[in-house]
């Protein structure tokens, strides 16, 4: 079990669980005591990405993940892949509903490796968070306006700093949404039709679109 090839075997029989069996528990159990036991720094971090892509992607175990990727960047804070881990973490807070602290991980990414190319996803999704969290409190009015008008300044925030992102259509879609939910119609018109050709899925603009145009004639009448 010492051995190269005793290793070897070790983290090929994790992966073949993970991969093609489907026995998770097996498979993070083994790649963490591959982890322990391994004097290669970058096999035991290949290891413990391993165990993320498990709970994060297979599982969908969010709460579970956000901790390991917490402990991975304690232990490679300067590693190539740590701005990944990091913008994980904050994707795993917001799939738990815990707003604010998904958008204190994503503001750190933002900070920390400003030059990645995961600092410009975690700018657009503090917008993200902002609005879903303005959703999940359209039963609390003054604290929902307040959320969207923070989601609207953070899509402006990431559309200053990334003005041809790919996810620039994303953003301007997002502020419209909440120019929607703040009854400012007239602006999320704009804006919706400003994205005919430019936002990924067209049958979702035109419904907008027809929603906003009805809500305006009935305010007309």
């Amino acid at each position: 079990p010492a051995g190269e090839l005793g290793q070897q075997a070790l983290f090929k029989a994790a992966t073949v669980q993970a991969l093609f069996l489907g026995q998770y528990a097996d498979a993070t159990a083994k790649f963490r005591t591959f982890a322990e036991s391994t004097p290669n720094k970058e096999f035991a971090f290949a290891a413990f990405r391993e165990m993320g892509d498990i709970w994060y992607s297979k599982q969908e175990n969010y709460l579970e993940a956000a901790a390991h990727y917490r402990e991975m960047l304690k232990k490679w804070p300067d590693h190539p892949e740590a701005p990944e881990i990091a913008y994980r973490v904050g994707r795993s807070l917001f799939f738990l509903w815990r707003f604010e602290e998904a958008i204190n991980a994503f503001e750190s990414v933002v900070r920390r490796y400003p030059t990645s190319g995961w600092a410009e996803r975690a700018s657009y999704n503090i917008g993200l968070t902002q609005y879903t969290r303005g959703e999940h409190t359209s039963g609390h009015a003054k604290s929902a306006t307040k959320t969207y008008r923070l989601a609207i300044a953070a899509y402006k925030n990431f559309l200053r700093k990334y003005p041809t992102s790919a996810l620039a259509p994303e953003a301007w879609f997002g502020i419209a949404a909440c120019l929607e939910d703040l009854n400012a119609l007239d602006g999320a018109l704009r804006i919706y039709q400003s994205l005919r050709g430019k936002y990924p899925s067209q049958n979702v603009i035109e419904i907008k679109l027809a929603r906003i145009q009805e809500r305006l004639a009935q305010r007309g009448r």
